[in-house]
C-alpha cells in the first residue's frame, strides 16, 4: 500500500474466506487494509454446509459464519456471498 501511495498507483485487494473467523476485530483489520471486498463461501443450506465444512472437532460452522456476516456488515460494506452448488444441493430452496 505504501509503494502504491508513493507511486500514485491505485491500490485494491480482495479476500476469499469461509467467514468462520470473521470476528469484529478481524473485520476492522480488513477494513484498515483497504480490502475492496470480501467473498464468503458457503456450501448450500445449513445441513449440507455443516456436513461438508465442520470444524476439526465435528462442530457445525454455518451459524457462526452467518452471525459474523450480520455483525460486521457495518464495517465490511462489500461482502459477496458465494454459494457453492452441485448435484446434491442445487435443487434445495431453503
Amino acid at each position: 500500500m505504501e509503494i502504491c501511495e508513493e507511486k500514485d498507483i491505485e491500490y485494491s485487494s480482495v479476500i476469499v474466506s469461509n467467514g468462520y473467523n470473521l470476528t469484529r476485530e478481524v473485520a476492522k483489520k480488513i477494513s484498515q487494509l483497504k480490502v475492496s471486498y470480501i467473498q464468503v463461501t458457503i456450501d448450500g443450506p445449513e445441513d449440507i454446509h455443516n456436513s461438508r465444512r465442520p470444524l476439526k472437532n465435528g462442530q457445525p460452522t454455518f451459524h457462526t459464519i452467518v452471525k459474523n456476516l450480520y455483525e460486521n456488515i457495518d464495517i465490511l460494506l462489500q461482502i459477496f456471498l458465494r454459494i457453492n452448488t452441485d448435484k446434491k444441493n442445487s435443487e434445495r430452496r431453503d
